[in-house]
């Protein structure tokens, strides 16, 4: 019998469940705003976006 160590399962775990997150997160983001990706909403606007918004 050839177990896994249970260092290998958590990590096998803890990818699983970002890929997961990522999938159900692009799927909301998509509907409010197609054209960004996942990073791009959770690290939000730039200094110059904001500045820009601010001038409008």
């Amino acid at each position: 019998m050839n177990l896994k160590p249970p260092t290998d399962i958590v990590i096998y775990s803890i990818e699983n469940a970002i890929t997961s997150y990522r999938k159900f997160a692009g799927n909301n983001i998509k509907k409010v705003e197609s054209n960004i990706t996942v990073d791009q909403a959770l690290k939000g606007p730039s200094k110059s976006e904001l500045k820009l918004l601010d001038s409008l």
